[in-house]
């Protein structure tokens, strides 16, 4: 079995199209992002209506996953 020692959390900041939406720094914030050593972590704005940002957020974590094969 194999075992995932490098986990990825990816967090997107939706409706960033509304005006008063949080921004991804008042996000990360409210959220204490910052405290989250152990694992690489990504906050992406993103509006899913219009689509903006989220292959952003898919890219970021296309690049991080481990392609190799397993033996």
């Amino acid at each position: 079995m194999k075992t995932f020692n490098k986990r990825l959390c990816l967090f997107f900041a939706n409706k960033q199209d509304l005006k008063d939406a949080m921004s991804p720094a008042e996000i990360t914030d409210a959220l204490s992002l910052h405290s989250i050593k152990n694992h690489d972590w990504h906050i992406q704005a993103c509006s899913a209506l219009a689509g903006d940002g989220l292959y952003d957020g898919l890219g970021w974590i296309a690049q991080r996953v481990d392609k190799k094969p397993t033996s």
